[in-house]
């Protein structure tokens, strides 16, 4: 596994032209839907500041990492050397090594982006107070481990579908069914319905970056997260033709 991600990490060197256009088209969204918001005279606690950011980016993100990550899993899965890393790492560990890189690197890039964007969003509404408190730091952890969710389901895509722009449709298509409860349940008003989009990826992403009070919310986060991704992960595994 290990020559596995030195080769994939050395791929996505070779390309990491992308992933700073990536950086600064969600910095560019951010700011164009963000500072909208902002007021000078304002004086904001961090964590706030960091649920605004949170807020803004989360489809933001979802968006570019579809296209980022379908780019760089398709090339990968195009490519005949695909062949020669599963005949001789076998095929568990070629996609878990698919899966960590391609983690790492939007991790990355999510963070980069998200502390540019605090920082931009601090110096206009000048917060009073700099500290992490538990609000911010829940925050960012439960929207970090739901990207490193959405971007296992993007690399499991990749696989079944063999092409990347394949996959990011199809991605994206997930995503808008996933919204449909939220939506219906917001316009009808029925809250079983918004309880059932809780469910799903789009859903949490949803409640994380427009609820207040998450602190109850992030271990049903987590316990989906592992079920969800343990789920794809098994049928990936069970599927015994490669190409």
């Amino acid at each position: 596994m290990k020559n596995i991600i030195k080769s994939d990490l050395y791929f996505h060197k070779l390309n990491i032209r992308i992933y700073i256009v990536a950086v600064l088209i969600m910095i560019a969204l951010f700011i164009s839907s963000g500072f909208d918001k902002a007021d000078d005279a304002m004086i904001i606690p961090l964590h706030e500041i960091v649920m605004i950011s949170v807020m803004q980016l989360s489809f933001i993100s979802i968006i570019t990492l579809t296209i980022v990550t379908s780019y760089f899993q398709g090339k990968m899965f195009e490519n005949r050397f695909l062949i020669y890393q599963i005949s001789n790492y076998g095929k568990k560990q070629t996609i878990f090594s698919k899966i960590i890189v391609q983690c790492i690197a939007n991790l990355i890039i999510l963070a980069l982006t998200l502390i540019t964007c605090v920082t931009l969003l601090c110096s206009v509404l000048h917060p009073g107070k700099f500290a992490f408190d538990i609000n911010t730091l829940i925050v960012v952890s439960a929207f970090l481990v739901l990207i490193v969710r959405f971007t296992i389901r993007l690399v499991i895509i990749n696989f079944y579908a063999r092409n990347g722009v394949l996959a990011g449709i199809i991605g994206w298509l997930w995503i808008v069914a996933e919204l449909l409860p939220w939506m219906f349940g917001n316009q009808f008003g029925n809250e079983r319905l918004l309880l059932f989009s809780k469910l799903f990826l789009a859903g949490q992403m949803n409640y994380l970056s427009t609820s207040e009070d998450v602190l109850h919310f992030i271990p049903f986060v987590i316990v989906m997260s592992i079920i969800e991704t343990c789920a794809e992960c098994f049928l990936v595994f069970k599927k015994k033709e490669v190409f």
